[in-house]
């Protein structure tokens, strides 16, 4: 499910409209929107609508609904009845190509159909027709989620999913807070995991993440303590602020050459790292980027960093060596927040 954000500000049903990459079924929701709370109460907080129903949300300011995608297109090159399915990526128009003859070099016709029912392709010689190609609201197809795994995925119950191949990128807040999940297989096409993607996803367990990936969102995996990565893709070009903020099982060595800056908190009490490497692509790490990794020991610069920041290791209290290849002096703020820590410079080891 894509949680794309609309936000609900009065009475009344709304049918959502298509966006994102992951999607539920089409849903028409009726929210319940107080102007005060009850009892002059004003509303805070937020809350996520993921499924069809009433819902009360007498003391929240906003109500955060998952909106579907509808985005593909199903090409059918003979006659033949054709179920689309449910599921992700669904399928916002159904085109049939049909020959109009057997014989060689023969004309292609095509036909849209973007509902349910009966289709007679163009006429032709020997030609195919007709065409039934059945779609539901929601769409999706071969390869896809079935409809009980999207039930079980709206619903929160699955404890196990497997993307489909073809996906591409994982949007914003998609699986956030989903506690009960603790396996999922992604697909190497994903390039992009959006921001807050996982979060508190606390039983989730990965050791790999896709070949492909180049992005990962803010707060992408933040406090998704299962999490037992022992290395990142090497086209990883992109890591949010607090992206694996307190993912205590992490277990990288090193950063890919592909990277560039370590954004502020990015590792924020990930105590299950014990030695970092970094490749002379990294130009910046920021502030907090490994505060609180009280398990690394052991830090080793390939090149030199435009900058680093003065708390960039700040209570890494086991950080007792940092190796790097520039001489004393030559990057501020020495030895940014590991007040433990000895510094070898014009290392080359």
């Amino acid at each position: 499910m894509a949680n794309t954000q609309i936000y609900i500000t009065e009475n009344g049903k709304t049918t959502l409209a298509t966006s994102g990459c992951i999607c539920d079924r089409n849903i028409d929701i009726n929210v319940d929107v107080p102007t005060t709370g009850g009892d002059g109460i004003t509303p805070t907080g937020t809350i996520d609508v993921v499924a069809n129903g009433i819902w009360d949300v007498t003391n929240y300011a906003i109500a955060q609904v998952a909106v579907p995608a509808v985005t593909e297109t199903l090409t059918v090159t003979e006659n033949g009845t054709y179920t689309t399915g449910y599921g992700v990526d669904g399928f916002s128009k159904v085109t049939v190509n049909v020959p109009t003859s057997v014989d060689a070099g023969a004309v292609i016709e095509s036909l849209e159909v973007t509902a349910n029912g009966t289709y007679t392709a163009p006429d032709g010689v020997d030609g195919y027709s007709p065409i039934v190609v059945n779609v539901p609201s929601s769409g999706g197809g071969s390869g896809y989620w079935d409809e009980d795994t999207v039930k079980a995925f709206a619903n929160r119950t699955a404890t196990s999913l497997s993307l489909p191949d073809g996906l591409t990128g994982i949007n914003d807040y998609a699986f956030y807070n989903y506690s009960g999940l603790t396996s999922m297989t992604l697909p190497n096409s994903i390039t992009r995991i959006g921001k807050y993607t996982f979060y508190n996803c606390k039983g989730l367990i990965l050791t790999s993440l896709p070949n492909n990936l180049t992005i990962i969102g803010t707060n992408a995996f933040n406090n998704c303590t299962g999490l037992a990565l022992t290395s990142l893709p090497d086209g990883l070009t992109g890591i949010g602020t607090y992206a694996f903020n307190n993912c205590t099982g992490l277990a990288l060595t090193s950063l890919p050459e592909s990277i560039v800056t370590v954004e502020n908190k990015a590792f924020y009490n990930c105590t299950g790292l014990t030695s970092m490497t970094f490749p002379s692509s990294i130009t910046n790490i920021a502030n907090n980027a490994f505060e609180k990794c009280t398990g690394l020991a052991t830090v080793t610069f390939k090149g030199k960093p435009a900058g680093i920041g003065s708390s960039a290791f700040s209570s890494c209290t086991n950080l007792k060596t940092i190796n790097v290849p520039w001489a004393e002096g030559e990057v501020s703020y020495a030895p940014w927040g590991a007040t433990n820590a000895t510094i070898n410079y014009n290392y080359t080891g």
